[in-house]
């Protein structure tokens, strides 16, 4: 029997490039764009496409944000991370932590506020606490997927940490641009920020008490807890001092524990793709992160 023809070397190209692009996510990334901007022309969002990939700086690192929205009437913003999530390590998993501070007086859910307080030269950060709720996570972890094949140059754990980092490096750099541009703001003293990662990823949370955990051994007494799937899950993740912005922060901690929620904590969206429509269509985050700007 005859050998097949060779392929062409435009399709062995072609085939790399699809490869390339889906590898490193431009396909999610843009699909999610479309969809936010679809969704808005339609109506079912408040949320505009305002640019993709837009450049900032954070202290001494450039990066880009891969999607920015801002709410149709205020000045509000998402900044967004579109992660195509290793199909190999692609259940994203969260539980709660029993103590975060001293006192154990965590926020809820909260988001960056960005103010003018009487000099107009001088702009702040303000923490707004959006709602309190346990339905908060502190503790996440990617776990294989033993059916599925992988990327074989894609990452494995960390995914999560590499995600939330580069939303929040972008975030903190496009509150710097926002506050040293002026004419941006078209003479509006306030804006608020929060931060969301689109991901293929499935997202999972358990109510597990990781505290009752076995002190001789460290082993975590998981079988009587639930473990549920999710389309949202908010994320409290404590920010490094190498991504923050440079605004001073409107509160004067007096104590470490004090000092955590105004300068590092921030809560993270993290969204699924089944979760992507609900959550742009959801009225009650805009509505939340207006009480920024009053």
């Amino acid at each position: 029997m005859d050998a097949p023809p060779p392929q062409p070397e435009s399709d062995l190209l072609k085939a790399a490039f699809k490869d390339a692009l889906d590898r490193k996510g431009f396909g999610f990334q843009y699909a999610v764009s479309r969809r936010a901007h679809d969704l808005r022309i339609a109506r079912k969002s408040v949320w505009v496409l305002e640019a993709c990939e837009f450049p900032v700086r954070c202290q001494s690192t450039a990066t880009h944000i891969d999607l920015l929205l801002r709410h149709a009437d205020h000045r509000i913003y998402l900044v967004a991370e579109c992660k195509r999530a290793n199909p190999r390590f692609s259940d994203w998993c969260f539980v709660r932590a029993p103590y975060v501070t001293r006192d154990n007086s965590e926020l809820g859910s909260v988001a960056e506020a960005n103010r003018c307080d009487n000099d107009p030269s001088i702009v702040r950060s303000h923490i707004v606490e959006l709602s309190r709720t346990a339905d908060l996570y502190h503790v996440a972890l990617e776990l294989k997927n033993r059916s599925t094949t992988g990327d074989n140059d894609g990452a494995a754990t960390g995914q999560i940490n590499t995600a939330v980092t580069q939303v929040l490096r972008g975030m903190n750099g496009f509150i710097d641009w926002l506050a040293s541009n002026e004419d941006v703001m078209r003479n509006a003293s306030r804006a608020s920020f929060f931060p969301v990662v689109f991901t293929t990823a499935r997202l999972w949370v358990s109510s597990a008490d990781i505290g009752a955990s076995d002190l001789a051994t460290g082993e975590i007494q998981i079988a009587d807890a639930s473990f549920v799937q999710k389309q949202v899950v908010y994320f409290q993740y404590h920010q490094s001092p190498d991504i923050i912005h440079s605004l001073t922060s409107a509160s004067r901690p007096t104590e470490p524990s004090s000092a955590l929620f105004p300068k590092f904590v921030r809560t993270v969206a993290i969204v699924s793709s089944a979760g992507v429509d609900s959550f742009l269509e959801d009225s009650s985050l805009p509505n939340r992160l207006a009480i920024g700007l009053q």
